[in-house]
Parts: structure tokens; C-alpha cells; sequence
């Protein structure tokens, strides 16, 4: 089906360790941060912007990235200061993750899809974004995933959403970690804290599960 996201297969051995919840170690690099975050270009470089509104400024431009990319990010502070951004930081890894936004459809539509667990590790709000981080057990072919949404839900002030995954016709193999990243911004408004968010998941370590998030 046309409505599928693919899921990014990557080479993530060297991020299996990490969380992507903000993180202060000390290892051969020193000390450094992993956050998911927003590329930002201004005068033709680019910059980062984390989902708690932190700007983060680099002179290091080797990075292949465009704008508006969701990106997970392994980033040291500096003690250089730059007019217009929060922090400086040496950027030691960036990765562009898996990302793209709900596809509002009916329930029928919502009912046969492909529904395959995965493990998840995290699902959470940063921003107007709908974050997750999760592996699946994968041997060659590309997964698909999807993030639906109830055409009735327009109008609710509850939102209903519905993470869905499919191995397609991959076979049993190894543990990929990945991660995924929905922009909500068309659908949540503005936040208060009051609107309640409830995402459907299947996974191997929850079962079926509605989680229910505030905005």
C-alpha cells in the first residue's frame, strides 16, 4: 500500500547502547548528549534544534543533511559562545532517523492493517512531535511502518492514533534498533496539557497497548 512509510534500514550497531532520551557519560569522547533533533539551515549551514526548543550551533559541516530532517544526534558541549543559538556543541554522530506524518483515513482502512509487534523501548511527546524508539527483528527485505489516525478524530478533543508495522515477507534474523519520528503539528493545536493523546502500538514486551500521552 502507497500509504506506508519504509522504515530506514541503517547500519545502527554503533547506537545500540545509547538511549534517545537526553544522556550525560563519560566515555573516550567525554562527555556528551543524545537527544533526537531538527535540522535547521540559516545562510547555508546548518544547526540544530531540539524538541525542548534549544538551539545548537556547529562549525562542523560535514554532515549530509537537509533541512527539516529529523536527526538523532550525539553532540559534546564546547565552551565557545554563538550569538543567536543556546549552545555550541562538536557534533560526534548524526544519523537521519525515519520520519513523516499521521495519515488520516477511516476505521475500516485503519482495521486491515498489517499489525506486526516490535520491541519497544520508548514512545514519547518532544515538540509536536510523536517520537519512537524501537527494534524489530529483521534479516534483508525493507519493514514498513505507519502512523493512522480515525478521520472522526478531527473533532475530538482526544486523539487516537495508530502505530502499525509490517515485516513485509522478511524472514527471522538479527535486532535492528530504530528510531521514528511523526510531526503532529497539523493535528494537536496548541498545547496546554489538557489534550490527551492515546497511541495503539503492538509489541512484544507490551502486548497491544493503548499509551496514553498529554499535550
Amino acid at each position: 500500500m502507497n500509504v506506508w512509510f519504509k522504515i530506514l534500514i541503517l547500519n545502527l550497531v554503533c547506537i545500540l547502547s545509547f538511549s534517545c532520551e537526553e544522556e550525560d557519560i563519560s566515555y573516550d569522547i567525554g562527555a556528551y548528549k543524545v537527544d533526537l533533533a531538527t535540522v535547521v539551515f540559516d545562510n547555508g549551514l546548518h544547526s540544530f534544534l531540539l524538541d525542548s526548543g534549544e538551539s545548537l550551533y556547529t562549525s562542523d559541516q560535514q554532515w549530509k543533511i537537509e533541512k527539516d530532517q529529523r536527526v538523532w544526534l550525539n553532540y559534546s558541549y564546547l565552551s565557545e559562545e554563538k550569538p543567536g543559538y543556546d549552545r555550541v556543541v562538536k557534533v560526534n554522530v548524526c544519523r537521519v532517523i525515519t520520519q513523516g506524518k499521521p495519515l488520516i483515513t477511516n476505521q475500516e482502512t485503519i482495521d486491515i492493517f498489517r499489525n506486526d509487534p516490535v520491541y519497544l523501548r520508548s514512545v514519547w511527546l518532544g515538540s509536536t512531535y510523536l517520537n519512537l524508539d524501537f527494534s524489530f527483528d529483521f534479516y534483508s527485505n525493507p519493514h514498513k511502518i505507519a502512523l493512522l489516525m480515525a478521520d472522526i478524530q478531527q473533532i475530538s478533543d482526544t486523539i487516537m492514533l495508530y502505530f502499525r508495522h509490517s515485516t513485509g515477507e522478511d524472514l527471522p534474523g538479527y535486532e535492528r534498533r530504530s528510531y521514528a519520528s511523526f510531526d503532529l503539528s497539523e493535528i494537536l493545536g496548541l498545547s496546554d496539557g489538557s489534550r490527551l493523546l492515546f497511541v495503539n502500538i503492538n509489541s512484544t514486551n507490551y502486548g497491544a497497548k493503548n499509551f496514553d500521552l498529554r499535550y
